[in-house]
């Protein structure tokens, strides 16, 4: 048949990167969807770069080739350079994406709820505050007046 790889590639870069955009926040804002999500999350971060890649290769190959081939007129070659620029700054936003969403799945537990764990005591010199988050073990005080403190309160707090 003779079609070229690069339009059939290109689908998986325009499904797989806005699934793994969702289900990335999905997974940071919704705790409940966390355990059902985490493998997907996993899976498409590993897979969306190295499809991403794929494309932006396959278009590389492809524009080589219509120039070898004399296909492509000198006035049609300035949108081909921006759309393969496109393609490398996708490339780039997969990664990035990626690897912020397999730092969710490594920080953020399955079924993580914010309202126990570690409480982090900010103390100001004229106001106090406190932070609870999910984490088990060391409570910590931060002072800030004129040095900034950090001091382990241990089991005193939590």
């Amino acid at each position: 048949m003779g079609v070229p790889t690069h339009p059939v590639l290109v689908h998986f870069a325009v499904v797989l990167i806005p699934i793994l955009g969702i289900l990335a926040v999905a997974y940071a804002f919704f705790p409940r969807v966390r355990p059902k999500t985490r493998w997907a999350v996993g899976l498409l971060a590993v897979v969306v770069p190295i499809a991403t890649l794929f494309v932006k290769l396959s278009g590389d190959m492809l524009l080589r080739r219509l120039q070898d081939r004399k296909l492509v007129t000198p006035d049609f070659m300035p949108r081909l350079t921006d759309h393969q620029s496109l393609g490398t700054m996708t490339l780039y936003v997969s990664i990035v994406l990626s690897l912020v969403a397999l730092a969710l799945v490594l920080v953020l537990a399955p079924g993580a709820e914010p309202s126990s764990g570690v409480t982090l005591v900010l103390r100001t010199s004229s106001r106090t505050g406190t932070w609870t988050g999910r984490r088990s073990a060391p409570c910590w005080t931060v002072e800030t007046s004129s040095a900034l403190r950090l001091t382990d309160l241990g089991s005193e707090c939590c």
